[in-house]
């Protein structure tokens, strides 16, 4: 953190957050989309929760933050890694393809590689994403409705619309959609080339 301060380094991640909570200028930009060239390692803010808070973050606080998000995500990280090593195992020309594109970018930055350099690894991003839809480390994730939000009629038989209230929480079983053929054919199929930039 110190390096970034002192050379003015601004980056999409956590680490920034935090930096500017300590600094107390965390702001909520209203964004038309989200940037197309930011790759899988960048953190978007949700409307849920976009409120003032005036709380000073000492260096200690943001240890502790650092600290949980260290011990949190080791589980996460290790059994995504896990899966990526095994589909990587198993379809050895994405391994092939995967390793061309690593051995491209050392040789471009004499064996270096930077923050930078790994986000325009394009067919590392798209192997990622795909291990993440096919083997997600959470099956579902609890979000809280910000608005009430008509669903339809849940089946044939059902004679009144679904709402989703404002305040109530909700299940989204992650698992099942990436497994949906609507959304992803052939879903059991591993395969990068669903998220190529042709096919976004």
């Amino acid at each position: 953190m110190e390096d970034r301060e002192k050379r003015n380094i601004i980056r999409p991640d956590m680490i920034h957050l935090l930096m500017e909570a300590k600094k107390g200028k965390l702001t909520h930009d209203e964004k038309a989309s989200a940037d197309p060239d930011a790759g899988f390692a960048t953190v978007e803010e949700s409307a849920v929760g976009k409120k003032e808070i005036n709380r000073v973050w000492s260096d200690i606080d943001l240890i502790a933050q650092a600290v949980l998000f260290f011990v949190a995500g080791f589980e996460t990280v290790s059994s995504a890694m896990t899966f990526l090593l095994y589909e990587l195992a198993v379809n050895p020309d994405v391994q092939e393809r995967l390793a061309q594109e690593i051995r491209e970018t050392a040789a471009r930055n004499a064996g270096k590689f930077d923050y930078n350099d790994i986000q325009r690894m394009t067919y590392m991003d798209m192997v990622v994403s795909e291990v993440l839809r096919l083997w997600p480390p959470a099956v579902a994730t609890d979000r809280l409705c910000v608005k009430n939000y008509n669903m339809g009629k849940p089946n044939d038989k059902a004679t009144q619309d679904f709402i989703l209230r404002k305040g109530e929480g909700l299940q989204i079983p992650m698992w099942a959609i990436h497994r949906d053929p609507e959304y992803f054919p052939n879903p059991d199929k591993f395969d990068p080339e669903r998220f190529s930039e042709e096919n976004k």
